[in-house]
């Protein structure tokens, strides 16, 4: 009797440690989470806090285009992308999206399409989740962006109310709510 609670106190121990170094290589490994500004090449020169400049979501397809710029001035292009509508390539899912960089466009004459989940991406994500966080309409722009997104609300209801320049930034938080969800 004594062995076999010996051997079920080992199985345990095997279990809670694998699950252990589970969590801990789910959490540690790339591609999940947002990425320093340094680590980026189109991002690195960036000096917070920034600024949205411009905003737009294109009724085409859905794509977003951003204009930011940081604390020198310093103007970046960015488009979440949708490629429902242009993209000639059937295997492209409804709904799929990649960040361009150095366009406000999906096709710019410069533009650079990134890596979902890569570095170009989770970059932004960090530095989209810092500006959120010092952004004093982000946390209604949120709530009402949920509540819209629920069906609960009109799109007229939505901007009802809100400062001059809160669509930029809705847009802003509607780019980075996607960037969460998928890093």
């Amino acid at each position: 009797m004594v062995s076999e609670m010996k051997r079920h106190h080992h199985v345990i121990i095997a279990v809670v440690l694998g699950l252990f170094f589970w969590v801990v290589w789910s959490s540690l490994r790339a591609g999940r989470g947002p990425a320093a500004l340094n680590q980026s090449p189109f991002l690195g020169d960036v000096i917070e806090p920034i600024t949205i400049v411009e905003a737009m979501s294109f009724d085409d397809g859905g794509s977003k285009g951003l204009r930011i710029s940081d604390a020198r001035g310093k103007v970046k292009d960015i488009c979440l992308e949708d490629t429902r509508m242009w993209e000639a390539d059937p295997r492209i899912l409804e709904g799929h999206h990649n960040i361009i960089l150095n366009s406000f466009f999906p096709d710019g004459k410069h533009a650079q399409r990134v890596p979902i989940s890569g570095v170009e991406e989770r970059a932004l994500l960090g530095l989209l989740e810092r500006w959120v966080h010092q952004e004093p309409d982000a946390e209604e722009l949120e709530r009402r962006l949920r509540i819209y997104k629920r069906g609960e609300m009109s799109i007229d209801a939505f901007w009802s109310g809100l400062p001059d320049r809160s669509r930029e930034k809705g847009i802003a938080i509607s780019i980075l709510r996607t960037l969460r969800a998928r890093n």
